[in-house]
């Protein structure tokens, strides 16, 4: 894997080519860390995102590789699809090398659709091979449950209903199924 440094890491991405999630570790220290809403964060072993990344000399001065991401290519109509279902993808601009020539396209006048059909997009393949609707409300709560009253370990759940400690842990914290979370803690005073 190749190593890059903090501002190639920045300008990876800027430009996307570093999506929101992806695990980045620091070459010297062993950290790992993911762009979660922007920010750069830390990521536990066992995949939960925790405290913002302090931006420190001994950070800018670090080497980083990039976890690789096998993407494939979707139509327009499948990228769509995907934007309405909340995952994220990845756009590409064909013939655009650089980020001051998207502000030239943004300034252009009647902008359309059929515009729109000239990029490329593509998604994780591990992402777009989930099923949509893996978990129900249902799972979520009984997830909760089994966490918190039944102290059921992480991984154990995660195994259970076939997804990621991550995704268990976006459960737990209310990112995802929010209402259920907020159900759950109101049932039973949490």
């Amino acid at each position: 894997m190749r190593e890059i440094s903090f501002t190639e890491l920045l300008q990876s991405y800027n430009s996307g080519e570093i999506l929101e999630d992806q695990i980045i570790t620091d070459v010297k220290t062993g950290d790992r860390m993911t762009f979660n809403n922007g920010s750069l964060r830390y990521v536990t072993e066992s995949e939960y995102i925790t405290s913002t990344v302090a931006l420190e000399r001994t950070l800018l001065e670090s080497r980083f590789v990039v976890e690789s991401r096998e993407l494939e290519e979707l139509t327009f109509s499948e990228a769509l699809e995907f934007l309405r279902d909340n995952k994220s993808i990845l756009i590409r601009f064909k013939g655009i090398e650089n980020l001051s020539e998207i502000t030239d396209i943004s300034r252009l006048e009647g902008f359309q659709l059929g515009n729109l059909l000239q990029y490329q997009y593509f998604i994780e393949t591990e992402k777009r091979h989930e099923s949509k609707g893996k978990l129900s409300s249902r799972d979520a709560y009984t997830i909760l449950n089994e966490y918190y009253r039944n102290e059921r370990p992480v991984a154990e759940l995660a195994a259970a209903y076939g997804v990621t400690k991550r995704m268990i842990y976006y459960i737990l914290d209310g990112t995802y199924w929010a209402d259920v979370n907020k159900q759950f803690k109101n049932d039973f005073n949490l």
